[in-house]
């Protein structure tokens, strides 16, 4: 279990804006979004079989920068994506997330895509992610 201290440390880098389980994002993988464009195509993504869909959250491209992470496609619910460490470096911000398995042994029997979309100020340092 994380201590409150390195919780309140991985979480003073971003905030989540949005994390579900319906991405229709079959890969697992991290795309970092710096442009309305690519914003857009990636919420017409996640908001493909959904009516109605989910706002799209609004973004200052000039001072913040978005990161898609998506756990793959699962055959059952109970997974999420959680930000597991953020390393600040001179001129980097990298972001690693990890898909995380719920506990029990109860779950959805149902295919899922598990997601998260965190906002982070980029303070003219270079943003990655890797999951």
């Amino acid at each position: 279990m994380d201590t409150p201290e390195k919780t309140f440390g991985l979480t003073s880098y971003y905030d989540v804006l949005l994390e579900g389980n319906n991405s229709n994002h079959e890969s697992q993988e991290t795309i970092v979004v710096n442009s309305e464009e690519g914003l857009q195509e990636l919420m017409a993504q996640i908001n493909s079989t959904r009516k109605p869909g989910l706002k799209i959250p609004s973004v200052n491209f000039k001072k913040e920068t978005l990161i898609f992470a998506y756990g793959g496609q699962k055959s059952t619910g109970g997974f999420s994506v959680d930000v597991t460490e953020v390393r600040n470096e001179k001129n980097l911000l990298h972001f690693n997330f990890e898909l995380i398995k719920g506990e029990g042994d109860i779950a959805t029997m149902s295919i899922t895509t598990p997601f998260k979309v965190i906002k982070v100020k980029h303070d003219d340092k270079k943003i990655t992610a890797s999951i």
